[in-house]
Order: structure tokens, then sequence, then C-alpha cells
């Protein structure tokens, strides 16, 4: 569940990035923003007038039809190009997964003619024109030209340690009982992180400048233990290239590597069959964290990033 304190920042974001509208997913995003002045155009996947089967709402299809609705006769009365609000359209639709808490798209005419569009991905506003879209997925090579990978230091794991406790209390521990949010935040110690490096785990790191903002940690050349990106940085592949990386070490030393396996949260899962991973089991409980075992299997190349 998004905490109210997200809610805010998202509304506060949009408000101060000057953004008109706002397509949202989340039944309560809207009145923040409209006390921040922002027009909204509601999507709501519960109670949408128009679909009768909430499990058969296809959100790209509500978030399209919203923004022609609020935005399509304002540009065509103010001299705008209609065509531009089908290229905000396209971006705002690309496949995004899991599907972002909210999405912003601002449409403003220029001398009457020209729009100028920007889309925002919970909260992160950026320039349309500035973004590429490769294999459907949506990010600024301007934003992400100063990311880095390196394997993780032992100075690094009190940061790696706290990015990881932000992912899990927002994202993973309302799934948890007590005694499953103490045994993990146990297992991510920074001492805990030392001891694992020593012996049969290895770590890759994400660094934005110098602030690290993903980590992926791999048990025995076979198992990911850990795959965490911070909140600002996801939707850009930085998930995706972590795990590459991380198989290129695997592949090294395990040569006839078949699989890789992970126990997602509930949460990841559309994540992770994202990057090719299948179920492989029930939903299972193990010291009080709930999981789903997954697999990803490889063929014979060293390097499986086509599959990701």
């Amino acid at each position: 569940m998004i905490s109210v304190k997200r809610l805010r920042s998202v509304a506060q974001s949009t408000a101060h990035h000057g953004v008109s509208g706002l397509c949202y997913l989340h039944p309560h995003l809207g009145e923040d923003c409209k006390r921040q002045g922002v027009q909204v155009a509601k999507i709501d996947l519960i109670s949408h007038p128009e679909q009768q089967n909430s499990q058969a709402m296809d959100p790209i299809t509500l978030a399209s039809d919203a923004l022609r609705q609020k935005f399509g006769k304002i540009l065509s009365s103010e001299g705008g190009n209609v065509d531009e609000l089908e290229v905000a359209i396209a971006l705002f639709t690309f496949e995004l997964d899991p599907w972002p808490t909210a999405c912003m798209v601002s449409l403003k005419t220029i001398d009457g003619k020209k729009v100028d569009s920007a889309v925002c991905i919970n909260g992160k506003c950026l320039p349309y024109k500035s973004l590429s879209i490769p294999n459907g997925r949506l990010f600024s090579p301007a934003m992400d030209k100063a990311l880095t990978y390196r394997p993780l230091n032992v100075t690094d794991t009190r940061e790696v340690s706290e990015l990881v406790a932000r992912g899990f209390n927002e994202f993973v521990a309302p799934e948890c009982s007590s005694e499953g949010v103490q045994e993990f935040h146990r297992y991510i110690q920074s001492n805990a992180f030392r001891t694992r490096a020593q012996t049969n785990h290895f770590s890759l790191i994400t660094l934005d400048q110098d602030k690290i903002v993903g980590v992926i940690e791999m048990r025995d050349h076979h198992h990911i233990s850990l795959l965490f990106v911070t909140p600002e940085f996801q939707y850009r592949g930085i998930a995706k290239e972590l795990l590459r990386q991380a198989l290129q070490i695997c592949r090294a030393n395990r040569p006839r590597l078949s699989e890789i396996s992970v126990n997602s949260s509930s949460y990841a899962v559309p994540i992770y069959e994202k990057l090719g991973f299948r179920a492989a089991g029930e939903r299972q409980v193990k010291n009080g964290i709930g999981f789903i075992p997954m697999v990803l299997k490889l063929k014979n190349q060293p390097d499986d990033s086509h599959r990701l």
C-alpha cells in the first residue's frame, strides 16, 4: 500500500514542474493534486464506470481515453497540434511493468501552435523530447548517462543496507509477519553483507555519480538473494542491467549454468516476469517471509542479455 507521504510527494512534484494534467491509478491521489491546483483526469481501477470486470482492466486504454477526453478539445480550440497529443499518449502508454502508481502528462500550447509535453512517472518529470524508448522501456538518456556499475566494496555496505531497507519497508514488508520483517532486517545488516561476501555470495551495485541506487546479490552463482532499485530510479532498466552483468560473472564461474533462481515477493513477481522469470511453485512462507519461487531458464550462450 502506497503511503500518504508518497502520494503528497507525487502531487507536489506535479505542481512544482507545472504539469497541467494527471492520469492516476490510485483513488486517493486526485485530492492531493487538486489541492496543488493540478487538473485531474481520473483513472480508477476499482470503480471506473465503463469497466464491467476489474480483473480485465486495461490501464493503457483507460490512460489514452482519459488524455484524449481531457486535452483533445483544449488543444484543438487553442490551435494546438493534435498529433502532438498522440505522441504524448504513445509515450504515456508504453509498457511499464509494474504499472506506475501515477503518470502525469503536461500539454501546453506555444504561440498557439506548438505543444510542449512532458511525461512523469511516480513524481519524476521528464521533457518528452529528451526521452528514448528502447525495447518499450521509458527513460531519459540524459539522466542515465552518469550511471555506473561495479562490485560491492566493504565501504558500501552501510549505504546498500539502507537502500534495501527502504525498498523492503515500502514494497515487501506489508506481506510479511513481524517475524519476517525482523529476519529480513537481520539479513541486510552491514556486517551480514561483509560476512556473505567472504563465502559464497557476490554483489554488484549501480551508482548515480557517488550515490548507490541499485544492488543485486547472488548466491552460489545461480540464485538471486537480493535485487533492489531505489524508487526514484525505477523503470530505467537498472535491474535488467544488474542481472545481465551478474549473469556474466555466474557464467564465468559455472559454464554449464542452466538457470537462475529467485524467491520473489508478490510485489516483484511482475518485474521478474518481465526479465524472463517464470513461477516454479506455489507461494511459500519461511521465517515469516512469503515468497514465490521463480526461475530464469538460460540458453547455452555466455551472454543471455537477449532474454532480458
